[in-house]
């Protein structure tokens, strides 16, 4: 007669079918976790449990992900909109008010270095700003969820790329584009001949 694995009691209710694994083994009310035996049960509750985290530990990565790609939005939304006219506006008094040496270079006035210099530091702070505040908004959350830091740096495939790095990502590559341009240019220059130059310069010259 079948007896429980685990006190050897005849009052057995069911042979365990496992968790992720055949398990076979007969369990009694006393030792039933969820439908299983105990160890079967507990692994099963054990596992839900990790789910349940990693699920919260998503959620809470993916809503500080939203607000930071906000405030990122916003940060250059204002150098377009502010800080462009902004310089566009310096550069206008800086004509207007500059004065001109005998080459004809205009230096800019105090006012004008000193509003420029002001400009430069405002949109350091405000650039600065959203990085900060994405470092502490993650360091509190890790307080109460141990290893959300290192959770969100393993899985940021799956909550969002930082929108700065997605624009670095977008500007290397069209910069390593242009590159790769220049380069094809200079190689067809290279490969022309001295005759064929000197053909197509009369041609230039001749208007054909």
């Amino acid at each position: 007669m079948a007896r429980c694995y685990y006190c050897s009691s005849e009052a057995v209710v069911a042979q365990c079918s496992g968790y992720e694994a055949d398990c076979g083994r007969f369990y009694c009310a006393t030792h039933a976790v969820r439908g299983l035996c105990q160890e079967c049960g507990m692994e099963k509750l054990h596992a839900k449990a990790r789910e349940l985290i990693l699920e919260d530990y998503l959620a809470k990565a993916k809503e500080i992900h939203k607000q930071d790609t906000k405030k990122w939005l916003r940060f250059y939304s204002g150098c377009i909109f502010i800080f462009l006219p902004w310089i566009l506006f310096l550069q206008l008094l800086n004509n207007t008010f500059g004065k001109r040496n005998e080459y004809g270079e205009i230096s800019a006035p105090p006012g004008v270095i000193i509003l420029a210099i002001i400009s430069i530091g405002l949109l350091i702070y405000f650039a600065w700003k959203p990085r900060v505040w994405r470092k502490r908004a993650i360091a509190q959350v890790e307080f109460t969820r141990p290893g959300f830091k290192e959770f969100v740096r393993q899985n940021e495939h799956e909550i969002g790329t930082p929108l700065p790095k997605k624009i670095t990502n977008v500007a290397v590559w069209a910069v390593f584009g242009i590159i790769l341009l220049a380069v094809m240019a200079l190689g067809e220059s290279a490969s022309e001949s001295q005759p064929d130059r000197d053909i197509r310069d009369i041609k230039n010259r001749l208007g054909m």
